[in-house]
C-alpha cells in the first residue's frame, strides 16, 4: 500500500512518450495501456528519480496551488491505480 511516507519512482518496464504535454505509457509486461492527463504527466515527471510521496505532494501543491488535503488525496489514488 501506498502512503505519504512512501518512496515512489517510476516503472523502468514502461515504454513512454509525450505527447501535446501529456504521455503515453504502455506496460509489455501486462500489456496495460495508459493516457496520463496534464497532472499525471507532472506526477510521472516528478517521479523519473525516487521520491518520498510526501515531497512529491508538497511539490504538486505549491505549483498548482491547490489544498494540500486534496492534493494528497489524489496523488495517493493516482498513485494505487499506477
Amino acid at each position: 500500500m501506498i502512503s505519504m511516507s512512501s518512496t515512489v519512482a517510476f516503472n523502468s518496464d514502461l515504454i513512454f512518450s509525450e505527447m501535446d504535454g501529456d504521455f503515453i505509457m504502455l506496460d509489455v509486461a501486462s500489456g496495460k495501456y495508459f493516457h496520463l492527463d496534464s497532472i499525471g504527466s507532472e506526477i510521472f515527471r516528478e517521479v523519473k528519480e525516487p521520491r518520498l510521496v510526501a515531497d512529491l505532494c508538497a511539490v504538486l501543491a505549491t505549483r498548482f496551488q491547490s489544498e494540500p488535503g486534496q492534493i494528497q488525496t489524489d496523488t495517493l489514488q493516482f498513485l494505487t491505480e499506477m
